[in-house]
């Protein structure tokens, strides 16, 4: 990898802060992975203890199933960015789960979000 990664750092939520839920994929819009993730931010956006945190690999399609996304959670567009960039801004989030759904396409993988340094 060509820089340096920050080092994954989980860890429990305060009291009283939300668990900060992350999901990454390239599929949210009209694509089967996106049609089955999109209430899911919003439904966590309603939970008193879980913050989504959405962060997208494509471009937005103007789908109902992409803006069903954007309802519950501000996404964070990460196309383009490189795979340090992309892990430093999940670690600026404070994100304590992170979930990667990309379907059978797997059309990326950012492997430094994933390796500790």
């Amino acid at each position: 990898m060509g820089g340096a990664v920050p080092k994954p750092s989980p860890k429990k939520p305060k009291r009283g802060q939300k668990l900060r839920v992350g999901y990454f994929s390239s599929d949210f819009g009209n694509t089967p992975v996106g049609r089955l993730m999109a209430s899911v931010p919003l439904l966590h956006s309603h939970a008193a203890a879980v913050a989504p945190a959405v962060y997208a690999l494509n471009a937005r399609d103007g789908s109902y199933y992409r803006e069903l996304v954007e309802q519950g959670a501000a996404v964070v567009p990460l196309a383009g960015l490189s795979n340090e960039a992309a892990a430093q801004k999940v670690a600026e989030d404070g994100v304590h789960i992170l979930g990667m759904d990309d379907g059978p396409r797997q059309s990326w993988t950012p492997r430094a979000l994933f390796e500790s340094t």
